[in-house]
């Protein structure tokens, strides 16, 4: 008869955050199930599974279940994960791989399906990056995009006034010189271009 461990599950669960973002993560957590169930009662193990098959693999290159556990002595599956899955897209909830305690019929499998997991209690987690949100990325986008706009038009704008100074002091000394043969009084005027005011002095020489 099958023990009903599922407090030991509850406490691995219970023991870190999982992430469930990769196949990678659901089969550590997998792992760390199994492990912890082996070290309770030694029945407890991997079920085998082939390369065709939705599988996990350990150091050794071996293919076992990514959600049940194996009781050698009765040949009976254990499912401990409630539709177990992940989701690689961070804009999306995780599964929720709820704990969960299945017993399979007695004599299901042969012993020859069942290995012992690895040694060793810890099962290192593979990283995932932290989710992005996609309307904050939107707006940075957007400022850095107008920013450089404003830049480039300011940039302009400057142009602009330089080359204006300069043709209107090109034309006051050029009267200045044929026409009343001395120099003008300053000139100073203004206009509105792309929303800023801009004013313009001119000192003839």
């Amino acid at each position: 008869m099958v023990p009903n461990l599922v407090t030991v599950v509850q406490q691995v669960r219970a023991s870190k955050i999982w992430p469930f973002r990769s196949k990678e993560q659901l089969c550590a957590y997998t792992q760390a199930v199994i492990k912890a169930l082996h070290a309770t009662d030694s029945n407890f193990g991997n079920l085998v599974k082939s390369e065709g098959q939705n599988h996990c693999t350990d150091s050794q290159g071996r293919h076992h279940a990514t959600d049940v556990a194996l009781y050698k002595s009765t040949g009976q599956i254990v499912d401990f994960i409630s539709s177990a899955g992940f989701e690689p897209d961070l804009s999306k909830p995780e599964p929720g791989n709820d704990v969960t305690w299945g017993v399979g019929p007695e004599g299901e499998y042969p012993e020859s399906s069942w290995f012992a997991p690895e040694p060793g209690g810890t099962v290192p987690i593979p990283p995932v990056e932290p989710p992005v949100d996609p309307s904050l990325a939107g707006r940075v986008t957007d400022l850095e995009s107008r920013a450089g706009y404003h830049q480039s038009l300011i940039a302009n704008l400057f142009k602009l006034h330089d080359e204006v100074v300069s043709q209107i002091t090109a034309i006051n000394n050029q009267i200045a010189t044929q026409v009343v043969l001395k120099p003008l009084p300053e000139y100073v005027g203004s206009f509105r271009i792309f929303g800023f005011n801009v004013t313009i002095i001119s000192r003839p020489r």
